[in-house]
């Protein structure tokens, strides 16, 4: 279903209101509202600012529940508001309780509606149509757009449209130092933790060595992030085409680091402490700049599309490093298949990969001080009975006295 900020509706349930000069409020009959969790209780209508981006007042005529849908009288009164006047609608707003105490200075009564900016009511996800304008792309993006293998599109070609773009990208407090910055959520909740997805084959007879492995060295994890991130962190990241290395520069911000925030652009600060400073720093930009720092942000907005692919790559690439190790000296395989009480039968699969004889296997495991029993229990599943049976002879046999 719909929803325009925490407000869910019906398709036929919100209004956008013009006045004056591209002037915008929007007016929503919603039917249970958003904040963390849905709740129906909370229905009505709402007049909502486009241009400042502000609730000008909600709850209006609400009813009990707003479960099964609005009901006629909220239909009805839904009807009467959009088809207001100004004067109407700002004496309307003046006189209800739920109006909020911080409103633009034209919303209210005896006021004329102020000049209206597209470029923001587009940013805010309104319906406009921006004015038209010179494609002022470059040509190299262009060709890009059109392109079915370049994996990057710019599809924004005006200046208003890229403003408008720009202006609604996710952002993030910087520590609540200096407002805010552009930001990509790089979170990830769950993960292939057997790490097979990437472009490196990995030896399933190790899986389970190597889930132990991963729960018991939080190393790995963490090694892996930070390859990810690693680009990113240390202003090596690059756009399409990829000349732009040093102009990009990054930090991670949020509960354990999961937001990716911009901190300079061409030695230009990123950070911003209000909405107005950023749209300021966009506005004077020249076309060439702005160009180029949208360019930017669309191929790091594809980039960062899916953060668990690219996690999982570099997981990947570590579970190859470590079984790569495990292969040229199988006694550190043998230590972690022992620090991580891998059962006989996986203990058996990994030394059959690692192609050890029972006899280099066994002196491997009494090496790192395993039982005598567990060893016998991994030759038998390695070798059968038998072989068990030889071993347990040569462990038990007398040490020669010197």
């Amino acid at each position: 279903m719909p929803k325009i900020g925490p407000y869910i509706h019906q398709d036929d349930c919100i209004a956008r209101l013009t006045f004056g000069i591209d002037r915008g409020l929007t007016v929503v009959l919603y039917q249970s509202y958003q904040a963390g969790i849905i709740g129906p209780e909370y229905n009505g209508i709402a007049i909502l600012d486009d241009d400042h981006g502000q609730t000008v007042l909600d709850l209006h005529q609400r009813e009990a529940s707003g479960s099964n849908g609005p009901s006629s009288a909220q239909r009805a009164e839904f009807d009467r508001l959009k088809a207001m006047t100004w004067p109407e609608l700002m004496s309307f707003i003046a006189n209800h309780p739920r109006r909020r105490r911080e409103l633009a200075s034209d919303l209210r009564i005896g006021s004329e509606p102020a000049r209206g900016d597209l470029v923001l009511q587009a940013a805010r996800g309104r319906d406009v149509t921006l004015a038209q304008g010179p494609d002022i792309r470059s040509p190299e993006m262009i060709e890009a757009t059109n392109s079915e293998t370049v994996p990057y599109a710019f599809p924004e070609a005006t200046r208003s449209e890229i403003m408008a773009r720009l202006l609604k990208h996710a952002s993030h407090p910087t520590n609540m130092q200096f407002g805010r910055a552009l930001a990509w959520n790089i979170k990830i909740h769950d993960y292939d933790e057997l790490a097979k997805t990437g472009e490196n084959e990995v030896d399933a007879a190790f899986d389970v060595l190597w889930k132990a492995r991963l729960a018991g060295d939080g190393d790995l994890f963490w090694s892996a992030s930070s390859d990810a991130l690693m680009q990113y962190v240390n202003a090596e990241a690059t756009t399409w085409p990829g000349d732009d290395q040093g102009d990009w520069e990054f930090r991670t911000e949020g509960r354990s680091g999961g937001w990716l925030i911009l901190s300079q652009w061409q030695g230009r600060r990123m950070e911003f402490s209000s909405f107005d400073e950023y749209q300021v720093f966009l506005e004077e930009l020249s076309d060439p700049e702005l160009v180029n720092f949208y360019k930017g942000i669309a191929v790091f907005d594809a980039d960062l599309a899916s953060p668990r692919e690219i996690f999982d790559s570099h997981m990947n690439f570590r579970r190859f490093e470590v079984e790569s190790i495990w292969r040229s000296t199988p006694a550190l395989a043998v230590d972690d298949a022992l620090t991580y009480d891998l059962p006989a039968a996986e203990f058996a699969k990994v030394a059959m990969a690692l192609s050890l004889t029972v006899d280099a296997l066994v002196d491997a495991m009494v090496e790192a001080d395993a039982k005598d029993s567990f060893v016998l229990d991994v030759v038998e599943a390695h070798s059968g009975l038998e072989e068990r049976e030889r071993i347990a002879a040569n462990l038990m046999a007398p040490t020669p006295a010197l």
